[in-house]
């Protein structure tokens, strides 16, 4: 503004230009705030939120937004004053051209995330500093399909660390006094079948079978907890990264990737139609993030739940496992900088 505090704009086609120049300049502030992920200024912090939930670029959302908050001043003026006041064409043009033109520029922009990072290494890697002598624990959550429990073995192979996942079934009956099978049939999922969710769900007297859950999520949690305490392990699924959240050298990940990956890897596996894998995988994520809310209150898909996540089909179920192995003992040991590009560029799928 101090820059431009001296030009005098006495010409309608020279301010048209200029307020042109201000939605560019405008829209070059915005992305580079979203590349940066930085905290906002709260008329773009709702339009990054509503893209984040709706999943939608964040030039569309900022173009709704702009858009309603401009009518709702239009009918606020029209409300107070009798008349339109303080929206001319100048307010029009911006709303209209400061979304779109910031997706432009975040789209040409984006490579400049590499250089957030510091000699090579990703940024959020200072996110997890394991200490030399204290506990280490990872928990693995997995979507379905994703190759999750594979990954656990190449990863328990490379550490020599004892794996927790069908086990956990039996130590959990036995804490709980359930049978294996009643811990089977609801590991990480509150219904048997939709008669069940829709009786529990519509009537409030169905409310006290939820007791058997909250039994079993406590008698998981004590599980978990004991094993945490008593040997180096890696722990897959039962809201474990939750259970353990404030352990110290406990490292939360999850593992996931895009639904044609997903739907191509249980094809494969179980033999099954495109559809059928579809059908199956869209009910286990919507049992676990079900089961996870409820006892949790979280999203089980939340990022700010894990200290990484990664798609396992950009590197593969052994270099998926390597790289996490990776960055463990970049918490332990002076590795080499280079040693995640070497990996990237030896297990990459082209994807």
């Amino acid at each position: 503004m101090s820059l431009t505090s001296g030009i005098k704009i006495d010409m309608y086609i020279a301010a048209l230009l200029w307020v042109i120049a201000g939605c560019i300049f405008r829209a070059f502030g915005a992305s580079c705030q979203i590349i940066a992920d930085v905290v906002m200024l709260s008329a773009e912090a709702f339009a990054k939120t509503m893209s984040d939930v709706t999943g939608k670029e964040f030039g569309i959302c900022k173009l709704f937004c702009d858009t309603a908050m401009t009518a709702i001043a239009i009918a606020l003026s029209i409300y107070f004053f009798g008349s339109v006041k303080a929206v001319r064409e100048g307010t029009l043009i911006t709303v209209l051209l400061v979304g779109p033109i910031s997706q432009i520029f975040i789209s040409k922009l984006f490579f400049t995330n590499h250089y957030f990072e510091n000699e090579g290494e990703f940024v959020y890697l200072a996110k997890f500093k394991p200490q030399t002598g204290k506990r280490l624990v990872i928990t693995i959550t997995t979507e379905a399909g994703s190759s999750g429990r594979k990954i656990a073995e190449y990863l328990g192979n490379a550490l020599g660390l004892h794996i927790y996942n069908k086990e956990l079934v039996t130590l959990i009956a036995q804490e709980g006094n359930f049978t294996e099978d009643y811990v089977r049939q609801h590991n990480e999922k509150l219904y048997t079948n939709g008669a069940e969710a829709f009786f529990r769900e519509s009537y409030s007297f169905a409310e006290t079978g939820f007791e058997h859950y909250r039994r079993l999520f406590e008698a998981q949690k004590r599980v978990i907890t004991r094993l945490a305490e008593q040997e180096d392990c890696i722990i897959i699924g039962h809201c474990s990264n939750f259970i353990l959240q404030r352990m110290e050298g406990a490292l939360h990940i999850f593992i996931g990737t895009d639904m044609p990956n997903r739907v191509q890897y249980l094809s494969t596996k179980y033999a099954l139609s495109p559809k059928k894998a579809w059908e199956k995988i869209r009910k286990q994520d919507e049992d676990t993030g079900r089961y996870y809310k409820l006892f949790t209150g979280q999203d089980w898909r939340d990022p700010d739940s894990y200290h990484f996540t990664i798609d396992s089909a950009m590197f593969g179920d052994e270099g998926t496992a390597a790289m996490i192995e990776y960055f463990i003992k970049k918490g332990y040991n002076s590795l080499s900088a280079a040693g995640i590009r070497e990996l990237m560029d030896h297990y990459s799928t082209g994807r």
